[in-house]
């Protein structure tokens, strides 16, 4: 018999992790390239709907669910918006001096 791990509620499923990154990362890609920002907006409210059904999480009732994945895209690909625009001035920092 193959032992069972108990799942606790902080873990994330593999196939939320392979949506919910990549996701992040457009949304921060968005940010780092100057999309405007009521386009920037569209794009999140359109990857939370999808996400809110596509993710398999244990989240009881589709509204806290999409709360969640809203506020997992928005800070994450905000993070990830960050860093993209540091490497970007620091490429260009780079090549210029």
């Amino acid at each position: 018999m193959i032992p069972q791990v108990k799942k606790t509620n902080e873990d994330m499923t593999l196939k939320t992790k392979y949506l919910m990154y990549p996701s992040s990362l457009l949304y921060g890609l968005s940010m780092a390239f100057g999309v405007p920002y009521m386009w920037r907006y569209a794009l999140l409210i359109l990857l939370t709907v999808v996400l809110t059904f596509m993710i398999d999480e244990p989240i009881r009732g589709r509204v806290r669910k999409m709360v969640t994945v809203l506020l997992f895209l928005f800070f994450v690909g905000t993070l990830m918006g960050l860093v993209l625009i540091a490497g970007k001035l620091l490429i260009l920092v780079g090549l210029n001096g």
